[in-house]
């Protein structure tokens, strides 16, 4: 899969990245994923100035890949096979914080995948944060559906 690609799949978020940190984050882990990518999916974070993409989880056949968007001169990403995933926890809500002037709420949701791998527990945070969090979930519903844990 190309780059410009994985873009294209989260090109529906591009107010909320910057394409040439992505570009730069995310081709070292494409290099050793050894199946084609399917999915990727924008796991959001919020900042002074508000939301954006934290990480990107780029979804193979049998593997999820988070690749950690960072700054500077470091790179973060991890490999952990989808069928070690025994629990998924969803969480919706809503958060407001009290700043300078108006309190600002968003609405949320978070989806926690839980592996187990040789008798360690692993866990994958999938966050959005704005004003359709409906879409973002049926996307991730549809990618990491219930039926792994079968």
């Amino acid at each position: 899969m190309q780059l410009k690609d994985i873009l294209g799949m989260i090109s529906e978020y591009s107010e909320y990245y910057d394409a040439k940190r992505i570009k730069d984050d995310v081709q070292r882990p494409l290099l050793l994923l050894p199946e084609e990518v399917l999915n990727v999916i924008p796991s959001f974070a919020m900042g002074r100035d508000g939301e954006y993409i934290e990480s990107l989880f780029l979804i193979t056949e049998n593997l999820l890949c988070e690749v950690r968007l960072t700054s500077g001169d470091s790179y973060g990403y991890d490999f952990i096979n989808i069928s070690t995933t025994r629990n998924i926890r969803y969480i919706t809500g809503t958060e407001t914080f009290e700043g300078q002037g108006e309190p600002v709420s968003y609405k949320f949701t978070q989806v926690t995948l839980l592996h187990h791998v040789g008798g360690m527990q692993f866990q994958n945070k999938l966050t959005y944060i704005g004003e359709n969090p409906d879409e973002w979930l049926e996307k991730v519903k549809d990618v990491l559906p219930v039926e792994l844990l079968i």
